[in-house]
């Protein structure tokens, strides 16, 4: 598969890959997987299966920042997260020249990527977060900002708020998929059925989510 690599000003190696050369692709899908949750995952993989038959061009992200956090405080780890989203959009946009239409999708440590990304997120056409933490100001904001949103989470994740969930729910341009038995791996512990039938019905909810309208900005404020 054709691949890029960023090498980050705080010496780890980002890589994206592509199906075609990504100065070829005119409809791109960025998937940014979690810590350890990445693009082979279930819920990754089928959430770029459905990007791949809504049209797009999936663009899978890698990255390992276990070692890189090591020993960080919280504020220095979303600075490492700030400067590599700014390589990455300046990188993406040297490579994806003819890619018009462009979708960003996330899960977890993948959110505060994106969060990241004032241009990329003012440039994308939709924003899918799969299991946000809405809690951090950053992520929110983004995800209320954006005229189109899809948020994908489980009720018995570490994370989750209720809070914060109707919040969500009640916003225009967000589209929610709220599980009951998911957790932050967006898995139902020791029940495969469960696992399978709340992950099927998310990503159910992502495929609707691209036929619906994108909301104007005036619409969200």
């Amino acid at each position: 598969m054709p691949e890029i690599e960023v090498i980050s000003t705080h010496e780890h190696i980002i890589k994206f890959e592509a199906s075609v050369p990504m100065a070829q692709i005119t409809r791109a899908a960025i998937i940014y997987p979690g810590l350890a949750y990445t693009a082979n995952h279930p819920i990754l993989k089928f959430a770029t299966l459905c990007c791949a038959q809504n049209g797009f061009t999936p663009v899978l992200a890698s990255y390992e920042y276990r070692g890189v956090f090591e020993g960080k405080s919280e504020e220095h780890i979303q600075q490492i997260l700030a400067d590599d989203a700014r390589q990455i959009e300046a990188a993406l946009d040297c490579h994806l020249v003819h890619a018009t239409d462009r979708l960003l999708l996330g899960k977890s440590l993948g959110c505060f990527l994106i969060a990241h990304m004032n241009e990329a997120m003012g440039r994308a056409d939709g924003i899918a977060w799969f299991t946000p933490n809405i809690s951090y100001m950053p992520i929110w904001a983004a995800i209320k900002r954006h005229k189109k949103s899809f948020v994908g989470l489980g009720k018995l994740d570490k994370y989750f708020s209720h809070r914060l969930a109707e919040n969500v729910a009640k916003h225009p341009g967000i589209s929610l998929s709220l599980q009951p038995d998911l957790d932050h791996g967006l898995e139902a512990a020791d029940d495969v059925e469960k696992t399978i039938s709340q992950q099927g019905a998310m990503i159910a909810d992502l495929n609707h989510w691209f036929d619906t309208p994108s909301q104007k900005p005036n619409d969200l404020l």
